[in-house]
């Protein structure tokens, strides 16, 4: 059965440092929505280049060789790689490039204004260690406000001087829940 409240997609953000976290909590959150029947796409940035195939294959040999674009094609999809030589395409760009889709769990692109979930792993406790203090990444993202809540590695769960709620990263039920009642509101205008 497939479940659809949304017109355009649901796009969430998760943001955060490298090896925080990020893409495990995307898959988990993939993993509950397409239980559901939602149709999910995922876009990453990587900040530090890619190669989507290795350079010894043929579509790494084509790209490498300097061609602005390869597509490879299979039964199972396709995939194509561009060339850009001024800057990375903006999100909104990307967003329009993707299949038919509910929801668009977006990895990165901190900095994009868009729903986001932060990932904290580097934490610094507050004198009386009863919360983590924001770390600087925060103040890097354009719009604070936009930040839906933080995810922890470990209690307590509160984040010190920011009023958003705060998960366990293992918590991926009670996040799920909260991402669906998410979806609801913009679909409805809640």
């Amino acid at each position: 059965m497939r479940w659809t409240v949304v017109k355009k997609p649901f796009v969430l953000g998760v943001a955060g440092y490298k090896n925080t976290g990020k893409t495990t909590l995307i898959c988990r959150l993939l993993d509950a929505l397409h239980a559901q029947g939602f149709v999910c796409s995922v876009i990453k940035h990587d900040a530090h280049g890619f190669t989507a195939s290795p350079q010894t294959s043929d579509t790494g040999r084509y790209f490498s060789t300097g061609a602005a674009s390869v597509v490879i094609a299979s039964p199972d999809g396709h995939m194509a790689l561009e060339r850009t030589y001024d800057s990375e395409p903006p999100l909104t760009e990307l967003l329009g490039q993707l299949a038919p889709s509910d929801v668009v769990l977006v990895e990165g692109f901190k900095r994009a204004p868009m729903q986001k979930l932060v990932m904290i792993e580097e934490m610094a406790f507050d004198a009386h260690r009863e919360a983590f203090i924001a770390p600087d990444f925060v103040d890097q993202i354009v719009d604070p406000s936009h930040i839906r809540g933080y995810l922890v590695p470990a209690l307590p769960l509160r984040v010190a001087g920011l009023n958003r709620p705060v998960y366990h990263r293992d918590e991926i039920d009670r996040l799920h829940f909260e991402v669906m009642r998410w979806i609801t509101e913009e679909a409805y205008g809640v």
